[in-house]
């Protein structure tokens, strides 16, 4: 109701006295809203005006955050018209946070959710290059992006060179796995990344090779077994297996020439950061060993890995297995003895 003018008169037996007043019936803002209740923005880009509207609530009104907190660096909310703007230097993941609206008759609030993003800047994958074994699980490939870059998408442009057929790209993780169906060597796929503000991508290279197979007596066939690009692509080999002792620091990883007697068996070897993966099948291949049995130094993989580094110089076969088939095959060899035969 408009504001009013009203004169009071009060009376007593002992005379009387006026006062005047003014009297409003000021109703408080309802149902408060903004126009974009879950706002995602770019980092340092000026942001389109973020406007309030509410129902009831006689002027004037004042606009507050809720919590007492403030907005991101960079934005601001106006107390007197509600409108959210400025230019976001902070970046955060989506927070909310409470807008009030009120006048001397009460308040509303609403929630509104705020969120800071960059554009990925870059897209790299930790296997690059990478060798896959043509009809086995592809050990995934997970990719790592710059920025704080919130929901992304992730995509193989199929305009340029695809993955090999059989691998996938997840368009939510970007992890490429799959069983790949073909051969090939220098494939260079394009991985493409984005959200709604950019987009980076990357080409990596990728060869898929003939798989191989490798039996040990005792105790089976391997399911799979990682095979690598340097030394003889096809082969029959076997021998028995002994474990590489070059008497240095972790003596089985014959990163130094080997000292126990490996001519004509399978050397067994623990793959170490400590040299170059080639350069066990160099140390086996001075011995004498008709094939280099590597084991994974990653322990939580359950695929074998793929070895994609080539070198000429090796004359051997070698292939590698994860770190838990080998502790098996370590054990084995305590228990007695153990034959290998591998083909590819």
């Amino acid at each position: 109701m408009p504001a009013a003018a009203y004169r009071v008169l009060a009376m007593t037996s002992g005379g009387s006295t006026t006062a005047d007043l003014t009297l409003a019936v000021t109703d408080q803002p309802r149902g408060l809203s903004y126009s974009t209740a879950s706002a995602v923005y770019r980092y340092a880009f000026a942001i389109a005006p973020n406007l309030p509207s509410f129902d009831g609530g006689g002027l004037p009104v004042t606009f507050f955050i809720a919590d007492g907190g403030a907005l991101p660096n960079g934005l601001r909310l106006d107390a007197g018209t509600g409108v959210i703007s400025g230019t976001p230097l902070d970046r955060t993941l989506p927070t909310t946070w409470t807008i009030g609206v009120g006048n001397d008759a009460g308040a509303a609030t609403a929630n509104i959710s705020i969120a800071v993003y960059d554009p990925p800047y870059s897209l790299t994958y930790a296997d690059d290059p990478v060798l896959y074994a043509r009809g086995l699980p592809a050990r995934p490939n997970v990719p790592t992006t710059t920025g704080l870059t919130g929901p992304v998408t992730f995509t193989s442009d199929a305009g340029t060179t695809p993955l090999p057929a059989g691998l996938a790209v997840d368009p939510a993780t970007g992890v490429i796995a799959g069983i790949p169906t073909g051969t090939g060597t220098d494939i260079y796929p394009t991985l493409k990344v984005q959200n709604a503000f950019g987009s980076a991508i990357t080409q990596i290279r990728i060869d898929v090779q003939p798989a191989a197979t490798l039996t040990l007596t005792p105790p089976g066939t391997m399911p799979q077994v990682g095979i690598v690009n340097f030394g003889p692509q096809s082969y029959t080999v076997s021998g028995s297996v002994v474990l590489a002792d070059d008497g240095v620091g972790v003596s089985s990883d014959a990163c130094q020439s080997v000292t126990n007697d490996v001519v004509g068996k399978v050397m067994l070897v623990d793959r170490s950061p400590s040299c170059v993966e080639y350069t066990p099948a160099l140390r086996g291949q001075a011995g004498g060993a008709v094939l280099v049995l590597i084991i994974d130094d990653r322990t939580d993989a359950g695929v074998a890995a793929n070895l994609y580094l080539q070198n000429s110089a090796v004359q051997v076969p070698a292939l590698i297995i994860t770190h838990a088939e080998g502790a098996a095959l370590k054990a084995a060899l305590l228990s007695g003895a153990v034959t290998a035969s591998a083909t590819r």
